[in-house]
């Protein structure tokens, strides 16, 4: 069944090929772009909750002082290393001045 799956396939590509058809072009940079804005999101979010845990004084419930701050730099160091992979539109504009 495989076997019949990708003959089907080069078939496809053959006949497309003849006629002239050409696959859209993906847009893979800006798609990573994206998924890599994501994940620095997801970084300033965690950082943002460690802070509110500081402030509000709950993280003594869940961790001890060395754990919070490790975990705490942590959080930044990831915020700070996902800025450098996936900076905004912005920041890249004011990095290009």
């Amino acid at each position: 069944m495989l076997f019949a799956f990708s003959l089907s396939v080069s078939i496809k590509r053959r006949l497309a090929a003849a006629v002239g058809w050409t696959m859209t072009p993906r847009p893979y940079p800006c798609a990573m772009d994206q998924a890599a804005l994501k994940w620095r999101n997801l970084a300033e979010r965690r950082q943002a909750h460690f802070v509110e845990l500081y402030e509000s004084g709950r993280w003594k419930h869940y961790y001890t002082d060395q754990e919070f701050i490790v975990r705490l730099r942590e959080a930044a160091a990831a915020v700070s290393r996902w800025a450098e992979i996936a900076p905004r539109a912005e920041e890249k504009r004011q990095a290009a001045k």
